[in-house]
Formats: C-alpha cells, structure tokens, sequence
C-alpha cells in the first residue's frame, strides 16, 4: 500500500491507498492535518478488514507525497 496525500485550497488534506483507489466510492481519509488524513484513511482501512498493523497510528510521520507501507 502506498499512502498519497494532498492538501486542498479549503485547508483539508485527503490520504488515499494509492494502490486501490478507484475513484468516487473509494476510501478517502479526511482531516484538518495530513496526520489526521492518513489517521482517518487507516481507521476505514480497518474497519474493513485490512491489515494495519505495520502502520501504528500514533507512528506516523506526516509529509506531503508518498509513504510507503504494507
């Protein structure tokens, strides 16, 4: 999985699964920070079933572009 985040001109970022994402309908985390963002992607990611567990929450270090994972 790579995690890939933008920020948007309304001071929202987003963090998507580069990997499955497939447009409206997939999982988008949301957040007023890009930690938020990627923090809010994870949570749905597991709420579905998937695997974390590489990715501690409280670990993550936010920066803009790509971080790669699971």
């Amino acid at each position: 999985m790579i995690i890939k985040t933008d920020q948007h001109y309304t001071d929202q970022w987003t963090a998507m699964d580069d990997s499955t994402y497939a447009g409206p309908g997939s999982l988008l985390g949301v957040g007023h920070t890009e930690e938020e963002a990627i923090n809010d992607l994870l949570a749905q990611l597991e709420d579905r079933g998937r695997d974390i567990s590489q990715w501690k929450k409280k670990d993550v270090t936010p920066r803009q572009g790509e971080l790669p994972g699971l």
